[in-house]
């Protein structure tokens, strides 16, 4: 038994040897060793990665290498049009520039078409951030195996064409194609336009013109403003040469100077089909609005009120006839919108008996010393009867006036108060109280009237108080208190008269900022300010507006000319949300919170969206920008937002959300979506002009390129090290695998031969135990 019990041991002996010979595996089963069988087929698996990745590695390099060789190709066209483009430059040339204009454009169609064909086109499929996984990364760092194990190749930012070399772009045009024509042979042209007195009447600085850009990173009031000198400029030659000189020579002084001279902005002749030629404004990657700085530039931009004369840019209010003589005290008239950011106060100080041309020397004094209104062009006048304040850039604003108990000035008045938002007596405020104790010694009724702020140039909410010997001041508050919740405006806001020892305040808890006028009879009285025996009504506004002088920028994305409302109660808010993609295909968000405080005119609007836009820090995000804009004919103005976004942008405008229900009905829950505005430009070489342009933008065109080139180079070489390296891990691991799973065969052959010996052994030894029981059982036998 013992003999018969060894034997089976060395027959499974000699199985196992010959099962690894004749596989050449040490391990064939997991029972032959557990743990090394998982660490070698670990190391088998990463080997089939790493080959199936090597050749990934292949595939990728050989795209490359055809996105290289179109682009070598692309680098040819670009040397063509530098050829073409020199030639039409020179001013020695005799030929037919048409025919070189001609070649030219189709270069450009074929940069575009060659683009397009190796996917390097704007949002082209390699147009990306490419991921080519090859393996052998490990999980480090929180970052995965997969991420570790990939060549990122980032080509996102390196998408070709005419436009992204900037040889097509946005363009601002002045004027219309076809009906513009300020060349030397019509009446409108350069020439006139600069020798109209009416026009050069209008300009702030004798022998300047102002032209005024806003774009991402120089709006609102760090919008750029370039001073254009007109000496020398005597046609459409000249006058875009003296414009990009200012442009060349702006001083930069700040982020948003540095903004508005990296939008490499241009200043090109248009020659239309007919031969026409208009003011145009260019860029080849940034979105921008221009505006006319005084009606000389607002003609070369192709507005004409008649002849070479430019539109009158002059938006104005005008007061109601003078009411008579000032009182003794403090008048202030507030100047809201109107490219003003913050309201501007100007207070002005009535000794008693001045008329409205001696109060108008003091509001004067007043402005030139208050630099926002200063820069923004306004100025007073008056003509002894009619008190008028201009805006001479275009710009719609509002005027409000509180003090002015004679009515001098025309504009009515609201009774000066302090609170909340005031440090002293202001124009508006969120409470106010009477001077003293309302008097009941006689009957009668007293007008009061309520303005909700944003509401200055509607009808006041007017109040009927019937005041009689025996009402008390609590009744008084109830009565105040039920006419203002019957009234359909003041009903939603939360406005509300209070008393204490018969002095009325009339609050608001919330912060909502309105203004009271108040057409006392001598007896009875609320007795509010110093009108008490006065009659003041509101006033009356003649608005003229005559053309816009906003233009912007063919050949962006725009959304759609949005009416702006305004934020009237302490607790409105509203919220903005812009989405746009990435050059990398994510969506980027940005949320902008509109508030009371800070969206109170359209200008504060357009301030904050640019400023939380500016201040993301997300270089996405921050190519939109938001303008103003005049609906053409009328003086409503509107907001739109531009940029140069390949992929185009969204903006969704939420419910205009406060506490009395009220809601935005222009915009509420409205999802604003970017389309291509009309336009744009492109080089071209049809003039010794345009050529020379051309020149500058191909030069800059080569530089581009050869970025771009750069990128694709560095990807070829990023994956000939990744399969150096792959290869590497290969031979590593396979070699490590082989340690660990195979067999030594000599061993083996070794271990085969000692069970064959140990086998025919065991045989004989079986045999011989076998033989003693027979020898025995013989011996019985006998």
């Amino acid at each position: 038994m013992i003999a018969q019990e060894k034997l089976g041991v060395t027959n499974d002996l000699q199985l196992r040897t010959i099962v690894r010979l004749t596989s050449g595996y040490r391990i064939n089963s997991s029972a032959d060793d557990a743990a090394g069988l998982a660490i070698a087929n670990r190391f088998r698996s990463d080997v089939s990665v790493l080959r199936q990745g090597v050749r990934n590695a292949a595939d990728g390099l050989s795209t490359l290498q055809t996105i290289d060789g179109g682009l070598n190709n692309i680098s040819l066209l670009i040397d063509r049009a530098r050829t073409l483009a020199t030639q039409s430059a020179s001013g020695t040339f005799t030929g037919d520039r048409a025919v070189l204009n001609t070649e030219f454009a189709s270069v450009l169609t074929e940069i575009d078409r060659q683009a397009q064909a190796i996917g390097l086109d704007p949002g082209g499929s390699f147009n990306a951030l490419l991921s080519v996984f090859i393996g052998g990364g490990r999980t480090n760092n929180n970052i995965s195996e997969t991420t570790n194990g990939s060549v990122q190749i980032d080509l996102s930012n390196s998408s070709v064409n005419a436009s992204r070399l900037g040889l097509k772009g946005v363009q601002a045009l002045g004027g219309t194609e076809g009906t513009t024509d300020i060349g030397s042979s019509s009446t409108t042209s350069v020439q006139s336009i600069a020798a109209d007195t009416t026009n050069t009447g209008s300009v702030r600085t004798t022998g300047f013109t102002e032209f005024h850009f806003v774009g991402p990173g120089f709006a609102d009031t760090e919008q750029a403003q370039l001073s254009v000198n007109l000496t020398g400029v005597v046609d459409t030659t000249t006058l875009a040469s003296a414009i990009n000189s200012a442009i060349a020579g702006f001083t930069v002084s700040s982020s948003s100077g540095q903004a508005f001279k990296d939008a490499g902005i241009k200043a090109v002749i248009n020659t239309d089909t007919t031969g026409k030629q208009q003011l145009a404004f260019t860029s080849s990657t940034t979105a921008f609005q221009v505006q006319a700085g005084d009606r000389l530039a607002n003609a070369l931009l192709g507005n004409f009120s008649s002849g070479a004369t430019g539109e009158s840019l002059n938006v104005t209010r005008t007061g109601a006839a003078s009411g008579g003589n000032a009182t003794a005290g403090t008048i202030k008239i507030r100047i809201d919108g109107g490219g003003l950011t913050a309201a501007q106060t100007l207070t002005v100080t009535a000794a008693g008996g001045e008329n409205q041309t001696a109060l108008t020397a003091l509001l004067n004094t007043q402005l030139l010393a208050n630099t926002s209104l200063v820069s923004a062009g306004y100025s007073v006048s008056s003509d002894g009867t009619n008190l008028t304040i201009t805006n001479d850039e275009g710009e719609r604003f509002d005027v409000i006036v509180a003090g002015d108990v004679g009515n001098t000035f025309g504009f009515g008045t609201a009774e000066l108060g302090g609170g909340v938002h005031a440090t002293a007596t202001d124009v508006t405020y969120s409470t106010i109280t009477g001077s003293a104790a309302f008097d009941n010694s006689a009957a009668g009724t007293a007008t009061l009237s309520i303005y909700v702020e944003g509401s200055e140039n509607a009808s006041s909410e007017t109040l009927a108080v019937v005041i009689a010997i025996t009402t008390t001041d609590v009744e008084l508050v109830d009565q105040i208190n039920s006419l203002i919740q019957a009234n359909s405006l003041l009903s939603t806001t939360d406005i509300l008269a209070t008393q204490s020892g018969g002095t009325i305040t009339i609050a608001s808890a919330a912060g909502t900022l309105f203004r009271i006028s108040v057409d006392d009879l001598a007896t009875p009285a609320l007795k509010f300010g110093d009108n008490d025996t006065g009659s003041v009504t509101a006033g009356t506004f003649a608005e003229a507006v005559d053309s816009t002088n906003f233009i912007n920028s063919g050949g962006a994305q725009a959304t759609a000319s949005t009416a702006f409302t305004r934020l009237n109660f302490g607790d409105d808010v509203q919220s903005l949300t812009f989405s746009a993609k990435s050059s990398t295909g994510v969506v980027q968000n940005l949320v902008v919170n509109l508030s009371f405080s800070n969206s109170f005119t359209l200008d504060q609007t357009v301030d904050r969206i640019n400023s939380e836009l500016q201040g993301s820090n997300n270089s996405t995000l921050k190519q939109i920008v938001a303008v103003k804009e005049r609906v053409a004919g009328g003086t409503t103005e509107n907001i739109r937002f531009l940029s140069t976004l390949a992929s185009g942008f969204s903006v969704s405008i939420g419910d205009l959300v406060n506490d009395h229900g009220v809601a935005n009905t222009d915009s509420s829950a409205l999802l604003k979506a970017s389309s291509q505005l009309t336009g744009g430009s492109v080089a071209d070489i049809s003039s010794k002009e345009n050529a020379e342009t051309a020149v500058t933008l191909l030069a800059t065109a080569v530089s581009k390129l050869s970025a771009i080139q750069t990128d694709v180079g560095k990807g070829q070489n990023q994956l000939q090290f990744a399969i150096g390296l792959a290869t590497t891990q290969i031979t590593n691991l396979s070699a490590a695998e082989s340690r660990i799973r195979d067999a030594d065969l000599a061993a083996e052959a070794a271990n085969l031969t000692r069970a064959a010996i140990l086998q025919q052994a065991g045989v004989a030894a079986l045999a011989q135990a076998n033989s003693a029981p027979q020898a025995v059982l013989a011996l019985l036998r006998g």
